[in-house]
């Protein structure tokens, strides 16, 4: 699912996914750099999963779509990151750079 999120500059010199242990190994050769994206977190008062989406500056969105199951809830986070990594890869390129 996270392997069609994969993007590459234009120069060739940047390669930028979303993480999936499954698929990537720390040790595999070459310089990564991993930062946080997103949390999904429990909200104990409405009883669901929300998406806290990490933006640049330090500053974090709380996505208003709760869900009752939190795989529903990573769904949602990874497809709205991997829109994110292919719609506007400069703020995905701040993340990394404040990391």
């Amino acid at each position: 699912m996270l392997s069609e999120f994969l993007r590459i500059s234009p120069d060739g010199t940047q390669v930028t996914s979303l993480y999936d242990e499954e698929k990537f190994s720390s040790k595999a050769p070459g310089i990564k750099t991993i930062v946080r994206a997103s949390d999904v977190k429990f909200n104990n008062e409405k009883g669901k999963w929300y998406v806290h989406q990490f933006l640049p500056g330090k500053r974090r969105l709380v996505h208003p779509q709760g869900f009752i199951k939190r795989k529903d809830a990573i769904a949602f986070e990874v497809k709205l990151l991997g829109k994110l990594l292919m719609e506007n890869p400069s703020s995905v390129n701040a993340l990394i750079n404040e990391g």
